[in-house]
């Protein structure tokens, strides 16, 4: 018997895929692969000098199947790319984290999407 949602999650997944996500390029070194993501945010709230520092995270939720570098699927590592065009417009943001944050997480219970924090280096802003 088949796990209803694990089946449910699955079909959300793919309607996101299909419907709702945009071809982005994933680069780490010279290499490069094009995979679907959904967009999405993350704010980090950071303890920093006696205040609360708020940094927002662009977020690129992907198929962790798809994000295959090397031969074989890996997880995303900080440093690594991912390039959006819209138009004639591309923006490059860097995979990172504020204050020792993990650089991605799960973005669902079946491990099956990963959610990737990025910041805009478009430019070379950092």
């Amino acid at each position: 018997m088949s796990d209803l949602f694990s089946d449910a999650a699955a079909l959300v997944n793919s309607v996101l895929e299909d419907y709702g996500a945009t071809l982005v390029t994933y680069a780490r070194g010279s290499e490069e692969i094009t995979v679907a993501a959904t967009i999405g945010e993350t704010v980090f709230r950071l303890n920093q000098n006696g205040g609360v520092t708020r940094m927002q995270a662009r977020d690129f939720i992907i198929s962790a199947a798809s994000l295959v570098i090397g031969g074989g699927q890996t997880t995303p590592r900080r440093g690594d790319r991912i390039t959006q065009t819209t138009g004639s417009t591309s923006r490059t943001f860097e995979v990172l984290a504020p204050g020792g944050e993990p650089e991605w997480r799960w973005s669902d219970r079946h491990h099956s999407r990963l959610r990737i924090h990025t910041k805009e280096i478009t430019n070379g802003n950092r």
